[in-house]
């Protein structure tokens, strides 16, 4: 009798030893979670006083847009871009299945149901980098890279992987700032954010609100030319089809981030819906008075990965423009044995790889993952005269024939500015087919 109730006893402090140890364990996993959304928010915080992004806000509820119940999805964090966009982030603690759901529930509700407007431009779901070691996450995430396995977020990150997305966007956003706030003689980044709030994206959300309205198509089927019927025009004839089979126009200037964060060659997308069929173009908004227009802005490092060039002098070449980034210092300073010429010559057997990546954002495989929406098809030109709209391909073959060529391509090289020696910046002259 003795012995069986020391027995019980033992079982029962044993279990309550391991309720206890689960319980700490809990409240460890709890901590751990709050100071790792902790780190989130000291970067993001950061990021608002440098005035990369407007603001961000964290643990975030949205209703369902049929339903009046407030906190239906969660988003972990929301940032706010400063062209009025949106970046949704939902974090986790692990991997766990039931875990997993909630937190894609949550964002494909967002995306799907929610209040919002047309504004996100990326849905991060995020976990600490422990994962990495976690088999069910490594087989997941090569399930969702071969196309096996369905996830409704644009980005699955850990920790670290989303800190690199954040340093490409606030380097390439600073470059931008930096050369607005030169231009407009702004005291600071701030200044040139908010000024980007207000005129950034400017002709691209006009373009996408005006010929998504059902008044437009009747308008241009009445051949009245409402503004930018051009571009209209353009898909139509680009596509061989009857302008009266078009039933419906719908267009969005949120194109969704690229895998690094940095922004998608692609500005807007436009679809014609036909009586039977759909028409879908990319374009890319280039608005300038002047003859050529910043294109293309990375590191040596990536153009070496995108050209696949790391066992090539071109590779040399690169690194070498990088840290020397004006025509005459880059060729004064050139090694013994190298010169102008060869890496002229090595960059013509990649020319149709880097013409498109710098033009339409191809051929970046491994940052693409909205390709669809992320490839510039097309280029428009807004000029003091004229709206140019040209085939992407049909544009860089004109440039080929027509332009003084630099190192072999068409495009200018020098570097973004207050980047010296850190990044590659390509311009695009701006010409009239003729």
């Amino acid at each position: 009798m003795l012995v069986g109730a020391i027995f019980m006893l033992s079982i029962i402090i044993i279990n309550m030893e391991e309720e206890k140890a689960k319980s700490i364990s809990n409240k460890l996993k709890v901590k751990a979670g709050k100071d790792w959304d902790n780190v989130v928010q000291q970067k993001l915080e950061f990021l608002e006083d440098e005035g990369i992004i407007r603001s961000s806000d964290r643990n975030i509820n949205f209703k369902h847009n049929s339903y009046n119940y407030e906190k239906q999805f969660l988003a972990n964090f929301v940032i706010y871009t400063n062209d009025n966009k949106r970046i949704i982030i939902r974090s986790s603690s692990s991997f766990r299945g039931d875990r997993v759901k909630m937190g894609f529930y949550d964002i494909e509700g967002i995306i799907k149901y929610s209040n919002l407007t047309d504004d996100i431009v990326a849905t991060i779901y995020l976990l600490p980098d422990t994962e990495l070691d976690n088999t069910t996450f490594i087989s997941t995430r090569t399930k969702i890279l071969n196309k096996e396995y369905y996830i409704p977020a644009s980005h699955l990150f850990v920790l670290s992987e989303f800190e690199n997305f954040l340093t490409n966007y606030e380097n390439e956003n600073r470059a931008i700032l930096e050369e607005l706030a030169k231009e407009k003689k702004f005291k600071n980044l701030k200044e040139a954010g908010s000024y980007f709030g207000r005129i950034g994206n400017k002709l691209e959300k006009e373009i996408c609100d005006l010929v998504s309205t059902p008044s437009y198509l009747v308008q241009y089927k009445a051949k009245k030319k409402p503004k930018f019927y051009q571009i209209i025009n353009f898909i139509v004839q680009k596509n061989k089809i009857d302008f009266n089979e078009i039933t419906k126009i719908n267009s969005s200037f949120s194109i969704p981030l690229l895998i690094s964060g940095g922004s998608a060659k692609s500005d807007i997308w436009i679809e014609l819906e036909l009586n039977q069929s759909k028409v879908f173009e990319t374009f890319s908004i280039k608005n300038s008075t002047k003859k050529q227009v910043s294109v293309h802005d990375y590191a040596a490092e990536r153009f070496i990965e995108v050209l696949d060039c790391l066992d090539s002098n071109l590779k040399y070449y690169l690194e070498h423009f990088q840290d020397h980034p004006s025509y005459s210092e880059f060729e004064e300073t050139l090694d013994i044995g190298k010169s102008v010429d060869e890496f002229t010559n090595l960059l013509n057997s990649k020319k149709s790889i880097l013409g498109e990546w710098v033009l339409m954002g191809k051929h970046d495989i491994q940052n693409l993952n909205l390709p669809k929406y992320q490839i510039s098809n097309n280029i428009v030109m807004k000029t003091n005269k004229d709206l140019l709209i040209y085939d992407s391909i049909t544009y860089l073959d004109f440039l080929y024939k027509n332009v003084k060529l630099k190192y072999g391509v068409p495009f200018s090289w020098t570097y973004p500015s207050k980047q010296r020696k850190k990044r590659i910046q390509l311009k695009l002259p701006i010409r009239k087919i003729t």
